[in-house]
């Protein structure tokens, strides 16, 4: 499951497979919108960890609803 993990960029650029750049860019944006926070790797303090941020608390249960009711309906 990707929501709520604190995964890296890297990562993200993996399972996305797009580029690091583009990655990067998005997070910047969806960081200074409050949907994601970059937080210090504890084992590898020269990596950040992506979280949600709060603004993305609304958005996860609308889309966990989506996919509540497109599961009772398949």
């Amino acid at each position: 499951a990707i929501a709520g993990s604190n995964l890296n960029q890297i990562r993200i650029d993996a399972i996305a497979a797009f580029t690091q750049l583009w990655v990067g860019r998005m997070i910047d944006r969806l960081e200074r919108c409050g949907y994601l926070q970059r937080r210090v790797d504890a084992r590898d303090r020269r990596t950040f960890r992506i979280h949600l941020g709060k603004a993305a608390g609304p958005l996860v249960g609308q889309m966990n609803r989506i996919v509540a009711a497109t599961t009772r309906r398949a």
